[in-house]
């Protein structure tokens, strides 16, 4: 089975003390929008801010053990390392069926080789974060790293889906970011 796509910004998380850093990374299908959709610093004692923010969503943790307020509650959990995992392997293994579709044709009929794009992670952000501090820093940092990984996974999937013999692997439309909790 399937599952549904998700289109909700994802909160990326960091906590320092008492205060807690939150960017909203949109990782649906591109909209002609930035995927960078909002960046909060707030005291941890405003729950309801915090809870308006994270609740129903998925959040990927720069801190381990990362403790939320009372009564906020995420959907789950990301781990981003398994994720830039999964869109490796799955930009190989439809390289893969490429190689395996194109070896029974003659030189003339093969089709040219897709440009798959390049997973970069995590994103070079030492000059955005230099000069940010230890609360911001990381979540920029990490903000970055799943806004490119969700743009190269659409790219990836545009490439996939225009070639009817690769359509067999994960169907003709665009698949969503294959999103994976810890």
């Amino acid at each position: 089975m399937t599952p549904a796509p998700y289109f909700r910004p994802i909160a990326v998380l960091n906590r320092v003390d008492a205060r807690l850093a939150i960017w909203h990374v949109d990782v649906g299908p591109d909209s002609g929008l930035g995927r960078l959709s909002g960046a909060w610093v707030l005291d941890i004692e405003r729950t309801a801010e915090i809870g308006t923010l994270i609740n129903g969503r998925y959040t990927v943790d720069c801190v381990a053990g990362l403790e939320l307020p009372a009564g906020v509650a995420a959907v789950g959990r990301l781990d981003l390392d398994a994720i830039v995992a999964s869109v490796r392997a799955e930009i190989d293994s439809t390289d893969a069926l490429f190689t395996e579709h194109i070896r029974g044709l003659s030189k003339s009929k093969q089709p040219v080789r897709p440009g798959w794009p390049t997973v970069v992670y995590p994103a070079d952000t030492s000059a955005l974060t230099r000069r940010v501090g230890a609360l911001v820093g990381p979540a920029l940092a990490a903000a970055h790293s799943l806004k490119d990984l969700a743009a190269v996974w659409f790219e990836f999937e545009a490439l996939r889906v225009a070639r009817e013999y690769l359509t067999g692997h994960g169907g003709p439309y665009v698949r969503s970011l294959p999103l994976i909790a810890q």
